[in-house]
């Protein structure tokens, strides 16, 4: 039996509405890998995105799990919409977060890897945005190893390590 629009949307919605959605996380990557298939029609796929904007509100203040869910919801309306202006958002949204060096990493990184599978949607000042960003981690865990981390040469690196 296929899923529907409205099935679809009231599961996101209750997720990113998650007390802590830090317990919801697998199952939005679930419901990401369903809609974001190949074989999921573009047109509800747009739609599914239309529905869970004028379901979710975020304001100004935003406690860590505010932010998550902004941070989910970006990510998955990337992967619906493949827009540029909402991926500039979304890297945007993770270099204004409230967070631990290595929790920025991991979200920058997740980001990272949806410009690799989609590469339409980075522009020039995403780019910029994601290196920016990228750089205030290295100095981050630079500054708590209380190490300077330098960029090494491809040519110097080593592949196992």
């Amino acid at each position: 039996m296929k899923t529907s629009i409205s099935d679809y949307e009231n599961r996101i919605l209750d997720i990113l509405y998650a007390d802590d959605i830090t317990e919801c996380l697998s199952d939005m990557l679930a419901i990401g890998v369903e809609v974001c298939d190949p074989s999921f029609p573009e047109r509800e796929r747009r739609e599914l995105a239309e529905r869970i904007g004028r379901g979710i509100c975020f304001y100004g203040e935003e406690s860590l799990n505010d932010e998550l869910r902004h941070v989910a919801y970006l990510h998955l309306l990337v992967r619906l919409t493949h827009r540029s202006a909402t991926y500039e958002e979304l890297i945007r949204y993770i270099g204004t977060m409230q967070l631990e060096t290595r929790y920025r990493f991991f979200l920058l990184t997740q980001a990272g890897h949806l410009a690799q599978k989609e590469p339409d949607i980075a522009t020039t000042a995403s780019r910029e945005r994601f290196m920016a960003i990228y750089r205030r981690v290295v100095e981050g865990f630079g500054g708590e190893t209380g190490v300077t981390l330098t960029r090494m040469k491809l040519s110097e690196r080593l592949p196992h390590q």
